[in-house]
């Protein structure tokens, strides 16, 4: 389905907004570049510290107000600070369009590029994403899966399993796209399935018991994992792009499994909806820890 004239428009000007908002940060990130270390294996103890150069400048530096710089730094970190806080997950999005994927491929790339950046030990990137997006027979497969298992789930009668079941499928076929995050070299995630709640399940819609991490680099490789799908959020709230990263019980089926190509000892992190928001104003939260409950002074 196409998005409406007036939607376009006012999808037009988000953009517009968020491609200012962009900009800001892509000039950041190219600042920053110049005081990046090179990708070689650095240890702490091989680093220099610049020094200064004369007394005058040493001087200078003693004596200078930290203030006088807030004119500089102050809106970029305001800026970056904003985006992280105002980042919601989107449960409701507009119609996809043609036009509308070019757009969220371009971005999905940029926010690959940003999660690969996420914090890993010993810089092994242990993570992968798969992208789907519309229109495509992989949204339809994912439309299916979702539709059997969500039939198989339910306890209530045929029919209304049925309608509810079908409902979802047509709200899961009408997101714009997806990114599923997964790590490899993982315990093996395919060693027993759960007990089917109903006679004659189809086993392809039963869930994988749970396989917890079990050295200390498959839980780092987890949390790497968990970083650069929130730098996929982020990078994406940045262009005014909505997400949902979803951890239901469909992604631990063997349907699913075998339908993003993971392997046995592949672990899925999550499935991120992707696109354009259409829910209303956001609301502020319902629930936030005061900083005196989240921070204490050691």
């Amino acid at each position: 389905r196409m998005v409406s004239s007036d939607s376009a428009k006012q999808s037009a000007g988000r953009v517009e907004g968020s491609q200012q908002q962009l900009h800001v940060i892509r000039r950041t990130l190219a600042t920053l570049e110049d005081s990046v270390f090179s990708d070689e294996e650095t240890d702490d103890d091989d680093l220099e510290v610049e020094t200064v150069s004369s007394t005058e400048e040493q001087e200078e530096l003693e004596t200078s107000d930290l203030s006088d710089d807030s004119s500089r730094v102050a809106p970029l970190a305001e800026s970056l600070q904003a985006l992280l806080v105002s980042r919601r997950t989107v449960s409701r999005f507009l119609p996809p369009s043609l036009q509308q994927t070019q757009w969220l491929r371009s971005a999905l790339d940029r926010a690959v590029r940003c999660a690969q950046n996420a914090p890993n030990h010993k810089r092994t990137e242990p993570f992968l994403f798969k992208r789907i997006l519309f229109p495509s027979p992989s949204l339809e497969r994912l439309g299916d899966i979702i539709y059997e298992f969500t039939l198989q789930k339910r306890k209530d009668n045929d029919v209304a399993a049925e309608k509810f079941a079908a409902k979802k499928r047509d709200k899961w076929s009408h997101i714009p796209a997806y990114m599923v995050a997964l790590i490899e070299d993982q315990p093996n995630q395919e060693q027993e399935l759960q007990k089917p709640e109903k006679e004659g399940a189809n086993p392809m819609y039963l869930e994988y018991q749970y396989a917890a991490p079990e050295t200390e680099k498959q839980l780092e490789d987890y949390a790497a994992a968990c970083a650069a799908v929130q730098n996929i959020l982020l990078s994406l709230h940045s262009e005014g792009i909505g997400t949902k990263w979803a951890t239901g019980p469909v992604i631990k089926t063997p349907a699913f499994r075998h339908f993003v190509g993971a392997k046995q000892n592949d672990r899925v992190v999550g499935l991120i909806m992707v696109g354009e928001s259409g829910q209303p104003v956001v609301r502020e939260p319902r629930r936030r820890r005061s900083l005196g409950e989240l921070l204490e002074d050691l």
